[in-house]
């Protein structure tokens, strides 16, 4: 079974190289990578980092946004392994993620489940809900020398789910070759996770793996504003419940929960979320829906 890994970027070009080190040192080495980039900034030092090694491409993006760029690279893998078999699995990796040395060799093993249709890691720490984590620091959650954060994916472990968490997830060939991220969920396409899963559900199950473990730095930058994120926490959620990829109820919840956070939050706000933006983002969101106006798309006009 092969493995082949996806990094989708912009906007940080200090990353790839990073995590592009990060491959070379894994137990078991991906077949292929395949870094998207919306230009060649985007890619930093990465082209002399694998300047010697075949199985790092580079691909530009016509258009930016994490679902198309995601597709790009399944584009690009498809064409590398050829139709002759789905003996292959695709990883997902943000380019802010920083994976231990054999997640692709316990996720390979995964696999060896016949009902295992997608897989999604424990996430040791997360910088997407504080200030984010350091290089030096997620070095240090990955050797043991700090010990774990609490997060909701070691709940997950060992457990069937709906939604794989983006930043670390991968899916069998038949699953690759079936479907694609939705590309109507722009910018770097809040719930597109959520999404591919309920895609891939129709192949098997997606479980937690508590083998596959990693850091997610949540680095702040090349993220979109905050009134943008405000109306996607309203209009992705009604889209995917439109689509069947979400229940209503779960779309209710994920709204409910987003909006009192960002109006609770405002007049003391974290210093690295725009909770203003975002309150506002919400309420231009429930006014598109009462109009029939809402699409996750709108964000483009403004």
């Amino acid at each position: 079974m092969k493995a082949y890994v996806v990094l989708a970027t912009k906007g940080r070009p200090a990353d790839i190289p990073v995590i592009l080190d990060s491959m070379k040192t894994q137990t078991m080495k991906p077949d292929h990578v395949v870094v998207v980039g919306t230009s060649e900034a985007d890619f930093g030092n990465g082209r002399n980092v694998a300047a010697d090694d075949s199985s790092v491409s580079f691909e530009i993006s016509k258009r930016p946004g994490l679902p198309i760029q995601r597709n790009v690279g399944i584009e690009a893998i498809l064409n590398l392994h050829g139709s002759e078999d789905d003996a292959f699995f695709v990883v997902y990796f943000d380019d802010d993620y920083r994976p231990q040395s054999d997640w692709i060799e316990q996720a390979h093993r995964a696999f060896g489940d016949n009902d295992v249709a997608g897989i999604t890691g424990w996430v040791l720490a997360d910088g997407i809900t504080g200030p984010g984590i350091s290089e030096a620091d997620a070095r240090r959650y990955l050797s043991g020398d700090l010990p774990p954060e609490p997060h909701e994916s070691r709940k997950h472990i060992g457990q069937s789910l709906e939604s794989a968490y983006g930043c670390n997830m991968a899916f069998i060939g038949s699953v690759t070759r079936a479907y694609r991220f939705d590309e109507h969920l722009p910018a770097y396409g809040w719930l597109e996770d959520r999404d591919y899963t309920g895609q891939a559900l129709a192949k098997g199950r997606v479980v937690g793996v508590g083998t596959c473990k990693g850091v997610h730095l949540g680095t702040k930058s090349g993220r979109v504003s905050g009134i943008k994120f405000g109306y996607s926490q309203i209009a992705n959620p009604v889209f995917l419940a439109r689509k069947g990829t979400m229940k209503w109820w779960q779309s209710g919840r994920i709204m409910g929960r987003n909006v009192l956070a960002n109006h609770a939050k405002t007049f003391r706000p974290e210093a690295w979320v725009d909770r203003k933006g975002r309150m506002k983002g919400n309420w231009m969101g429930m006014f598109d829906w009462v109009r029939g106006r809402i699409h996750p798309e709108r964000i483009n006009d403004f």
